[in-house]
């Protein structure tokens, strides 16, 4: 009967553990845009930040050992994004399975105002939240160190 329990709980358990990590990595709503004026803000993701967390793309894993980014490292990469002279005018698609980091947003009520999903290997980038159309998505080659840099090194 025991046997027949723990048959039956675990993968149950470990189901949802996938479940949950996939609801976490894949949630991405889409959040309007605010016009002043008839124009669109310009940066992302368009509200205060008081903690941007990165994690790789890999399932249950990423979720375990993802990082907050320390203040310095959050305004470089703030400052990374919303500099459209960072990305080429290439066309690009991505899937989100593709990427190797997920950047996620938070306010100061720690709600996700944005994430990004980043590929370091072609400099895709894919946004969700507002993303100021001055943005294609490719970050340039010679610009790829600096992001990497800024996501991937110790705090």
């Amino acid at each position: 009967m025991k046997k027949v329990f723990i048959l039956l709980i675990l993968p149950v358990f470990i189901g949802g553990i996938f479940i949950w990590d996939a609801s976490q990595r894949y949630n991405y709503k889409q959040i309007c845009s605010k016009d002043i004026n008839g124009d669109s803000l310009i940066f992302f993701p368009q509200s205060k930040i008081s903690e941007i967390r990165i994690m790789q793309n890999i399932p249950v894993w990423g979720q375990l050992t993802k990082q907050k980014l320390n203040r310095p490292k959050q305004k470089d990469l703030l400052q990374f994004i919303n500099n459209p002279d960072n990305f080429s005018e290439q066309k690009h698609f991505m899937l989100h399975k593709q990427a190797d980091y997920i950047i996620s947003f938070y306010n100061n009520d720690k709600q996700e105002t944005g994430k990004i999903w980043f590929c370091s290997s072609c400099g895709q980038l894919l946004f969700s939240g507002y993303a100021p159309r001055s943005k294609s998505g490719v970050v340039k080659p010679q610009k790829l160190k600096k992001l990497t840099g800024i996501i991937t090194t110790s705090n």
